[in-house]
Order: C-alpha cells, then structure tokens, then sequence
C-alpha cells in the first residue's frame, strides 16, 4: 500500500488517496484522504476488514514505505496479527511497485474519465479515482488472461475478475458485473466479439474489453 499524494485540492477539500492493491486477487482499494495524516487509520481499518472477510485466513505480508503509513498503530496491528511488515526506505518508490504501479493506473484512468466527461480534474479527481477502482475491478488481472488453452482444444474457464476473487463468488458472465458500474463521465458498455466467443486467432478467445465512451 501507499499513498497517491498532492493530487491538488477537490471542491471537497480532498488532496490525496490511499491505494491498496491486494496481491491474491489483484483488486484494488482507494481512500480519499485530506490529510496525509489519514493514511494509517484507513490502513489499520482495511486490514481488520480483510481479516474478518476472509477469516481464518490472514494478511501474510504488508509492503509499505517509511512515510506516513509506518507508525506505531500499523505496527502493533500487524504484529498482533502476525502478519510480516516490509518497510522500505522513504521515497524509495522502486522498492514498491506493487503499490506504485496500480497508483500509476487508476491516475492515468482517472484523467481520461475527467477528459471524456468534460470535468475538470483538480476539482473532480476523487470521484474519477473511485470510478478507476471500480473499473479495475471488473477487469481480470493480466496473469489470468495469459492462462493457456486446454490441451486437446477445450475451453478453458473464464478467468475471474478482482471482485469475485476477492469476495471469493463467481458471477454468471462478465457482462453481469459491468451493470454494476455508475459513473457520472462516461458510458460504460461491456463489449463481446462473437468470434472472440468462438475462438477465432483474429481475437484474443474469451477476452472481456470495457469501452468507456462519452455521455452524450
């Protein structure tokens, strides 16, 4: 986990994010922060909420910088919970890229939905940014969707998104979960290929695609 900070101050007095990208499952959380001081209090609150989601499973290991998500309270959480804390030195962003990726990710797509939308960013980031996290979260991660075909020619099964890994359901499609997507920017369609369906070499078999497109 990290933080995403100086994001520039929101009509509601946000300026920063949380950003928690769970390992097993590849979904990402955000939480909107005022000040940096925030950030270990929403850390410690995920963390009691992962645990008692998923009981008796356990966070095995917590990755975080040295700034201001290590202090005492996160500490004590994790070693009384028996979870291993990995603390890199401050600012050393390449020693966590597991968080500094995703954080790259949903910027990048909170900007295009303020830009298709029309919104201006400083003012609207926050609402673009739990809009990325919704996204991302109907999307299945990358080494999913390298999973080769069956031997013998069978179809495999769909790989699962974020969500239902992490909630550890299964939906009947992809195009169930899309519905459940609200954003004021844009339009959000489930795109299906009927050679995708069958396989064609043209198409990448079975492969899910989300087009965002404007509000007309």
């Amino acid at each position: 986990m990290d933080s995403s900070v100086n994001m520039g101050k929101s009509i509601d007095g946000y300026e920063h994010y949380l950003c928690i990208f769970e390992g097993h499952s590849a979904k990402i959380f955000t939480f909107l922060l005022r000040t940096k001081a925030e950030a270990h209090e929403y850390a410690t609150f995920w963390m009691r909420r992962a645990h008692t989601a998923h009981f008796p499973h356990k966070i095995i290991h917590l990755h975080l910088d040295g700034g201001e998500l290590f202090t005492n309270k996160v500490s004590a959480f994790c070693a009384g919970k028996g979870t291993e804390l990995h603390v890199n030195q401050r600012s050393a962003h390449e020693h966590n890229t597991k968080a500094e990726r995703p954080i790259r990710t949903v910027n990048e797509m909170a900007r295009a939905f303020c830009t298709h939308g029309g919104a201006n960013f400083t003012d609207y980031w926050p609402v673009a940014v739990k809009c990325a996290e919704q996204a991302l979260g109907l999307l299945p991660p990358m080494r999913q969707l390298k999973i080769k075909q069956l031997k013998g020619g069978d179809q495999r099964e769909r790989a699962l998104t974020p969500n239902e890994i992490y909630k550890g359901v299964k939906y009947p499609d992809y195009k169930s979960q899309f519905r459940n997507l609200v954003t004021p920017f844009v339009e959000v369609t489930a795109i299906y290929d009927d050679l995708a369906d069958r396989g064609s070499k043209q198409n990448n078999p079975g492969y899910p695609a989300l087009y965002l497109g404007p509000v007309y």
